[in-house]
């Protein structure tokens, strides 16, 4: 069971057969994109230059442009300066990246001990053996932390309160997507108005409606303790109830970075979780200092991956969740908070 989407989304696989994880074609020149992780379709989770403190994987994207062809590229990352911890210029990690006709790719290293100092960092590409790219970047300084009073103060999830998104969804190429009673736009994708209102539960929870340009189309049931905030049941309008054993931590308190794992107990799937934080977090009044959980998913050469950032006092802020089939994309939903 890939228990992730927030909708009953139909994806249509037109063309799968002998298909390569390739980008869309780029715009300008190629480019290399440092970020937090990689997604179900290779690409970035939370772009930036600034890295948090004590990260042990570094992971960046590169997109060729559509002039450029090669076939292979080769990759260092660099400790640039930091301080006392490394000598100057200290090379972190290298690889080598056989294209095969890739137009996007992955660079990552994973593993790193003791975590990465804070300090200025680059990573230099070259293409069959010439210069490409040097991207500089950043691990900032361990920030403070966010101290809250309690759970509510991370999700102020109490009945009555309301958040409102702007949704898309698109389909990558070879697949289609449908919703009911929603017509692709002018840019082929979807893109409706996206409610949850928090309502009464039962037995310690609350009860979160999702409403899609008005339509009841699914209800989860949430308890929000000192361990974070956890599914208990779910119920996609038009088919059956789950309830999950034991309950789904999506958000863990209190904030911080952490890994862990969810399994349920008929053990028919599997998720690992990544949380960063505190990161500056776009929200609708402005940059605000909150965190990202990552969750990734995988059955057979299917995996889904859903970044989600959260502001505390405010909630979900948006969400981005990927559908790929052997790092192919079929489809991205994605929900960003407007009040």
């Amino acid at each position: 069971m890939l228990n992730l989407a927030r909708f009953g989304v139909a994806v249509l696989l037109v063309v799968a057969a002998g298909s390569n994880r390739q980008a869309k074609p780029a715009a300008a020149a190629g480019t290399v994109q440092v970020c937090l992780a990689t997604a179900a379709d290779a690409s970035c989770v939370y772009p930036t230059s600034v890295l948090p403190a004590g990260g042990m994987e570094l992971h960046a994207i590169f997109r060729l442009d559509p002039s450029e062809h090669f076939t292979r590229l080769a990759y260092t990352w660099l400790a640039v300066d930091v301080g006392t911890a490394a000598p100057p210029n200290s090379r972190v990690a290298i690889g080598t990246l056989p294209l095969q006709q890739q137009r996007s790719g992955v660079f990552e290293q994973t593993g790193i001990r003791r975590g990465l100092p804070p300090g200025d960092y680059r990573i230099d590409v070259t293409a069959d053996g010439k210069p490409w790219k040097s991207v500089p970047f950043k691990v900032a300084p361990p920030p403070a932390p966010i101290t809250l009073g309690r759970p509510l103060d991370l999700i102020p999830a109490t009945p009555g309160k309301v958040w409102t998104y702007a949704f898309t969804q698109e389909a990558g190429s070879g697949a289609k997507i449908t919703l009911p009673g929603i017509t692709p736009g002018p840019d082929g994708k979807l893109h409706a108005t996206v409610t949850l209102t928090v309502t009464p539960g039962d037995a310690g929870t609350v009860k979160v409606e999702t409403r899609r340009n008005d339509a009841l189309v699914f209800e989860e049931w949430w308890r929000l303790d000192d361990t974070g905030l956890s599914a208990t049941r779910r119920h996609s309008i038009g088919e059956d109830p789950i309830v999950l054993k034991p309950p789904q931590k999506i958000v863990a308190y209190p904030p911080a970075p952490q890994t862990w794992t969810y399994q349920p107990d008929d053990r028919s799937y599997r998720q690992t979780y990544k949380m960063w934080g505190p990161l500056p977090i776009a929200t609708p009044t402005g940059p605000a200092p909150g965190f990202v959980v990552l969750t990734e998913q995988s059955m057979g050469l299917t995996k889904l991956t859903a970044e989600r950032h959260f502001a505390p006092g405010v909630g979900l802020v948006r969400e981005i969740i990927i559908t790929a089939l052997g790092g192919d994309l079929l489809s991205r939903q994605e929900l960003v908070l407007q009040k």
